[in-house]
């Protein structure tokens, strides 16, 4: 093709056609110029198709996450209420002993009175996109917002659970005084389980009150960690509107 256009070049001018050359010459450097504005418009296109292919792959990772999350969060909430209401129900019976409580549930209620369940979320595709900087391949700004707000609420949330330890740490002697340790089985397979004796904390209003302390507490972290669940709902809700390109603001 090269050769074909410098002899063309090289006839007219030998035929001394300056204005047909000239205009033949810029013809030619359009011709050229499309060229490369096609080939970079393909680069391009190939480039946005390639992006948008991998921001569907991360949206779908992200939403994956975030359901697991909400399932995980919402286990733990409803653990949280369940562990409060038992420890209320301890303190109660400690003030209003009742010969008809189940000696069971006396045993599962009272071990731990203070012990705090850690919560957990999947974050490794938000890490990989934070550390790797493809956030900028998510489009919508507003779903990068709310990956922020979880990202950062989650690490708050840590900061108060260590907070919470502490605490669950220095009261944890208060309740010593009034373990017992039961022993099952025999030979290798023996098992030792610790638990409060009720019977040597019946009337003891100390005791009680701690025990509403600790009910209220884990009604503070269920509190906490419902927000942290919102925020992925939220997310989830974003990821399947953008999804169905329904999103009102986007």
């Amino acid at each position: 093709m090269l050769r074909f256009f410098r002899k063309v070049r090289k006839s007219l001018m030998e035929q001394n056609k300056v204005r047909t050359y000239l205009l033949y010459a810029f013809g030619e450097i359009a011709l050229v110029m499309i060229g490369i504005l096609l080939a970079l418009q393909v680069n391009n296109w190939n480039e946005e198709r390639k992006d948008k292919a991998l921001e569907s792959s991360y949206l779908e990772r992200l939403k994956d996450d975030a359901q697991w999350n909400i399932e995980a969060l919402e286990d733990l909430i409803s653990g949280y209420r369940e562990r409060s209401a038992e420890i209320l129900t301890l303190s109660d019976y400690l003030e209003n002993p009742s010969a008809d409580f189940d000696e069971e549930q006396l045993w599962l209620i009272s071990r731990n009175p203070n012990f705090i369940q850690a919560w957990r979320i999947r974050n490794a595709t938000y890490n990989e996109l934070n550390s790797t900087g493809a956030l900028k391949v998510l489009q919508d700004i507003r779903l990068r917002e709310l990956l922020d707000e979880v990202e950062s609420y989650y690490a708050f949330s840590n900061l108060q659970l260590e907070y919470w330890r502490d605490i669950s740490v220095s009261q944890g002697s208060e309740f010593l005084p009034y373990v017992e340790n039961q022993t099952f089985g025999s030979g290798d397979s023996v098992r030792v389980r610790s638990r409060i004796d009720p019977d040597r904390i019946k009337n003891k209003a100390e005791v009680a009150n701690k025990l509403r302390y600790w009910s209220n507490a884990n009604i503070i972290f269920a509190q906490g960690v419902g927000h942290l669940m919102k925020l992925n709902k939220d997310v989830l809700a974003r990821i399947e509107c953008l999804k169905a390109q329904s999103c009102e603001d986007s």
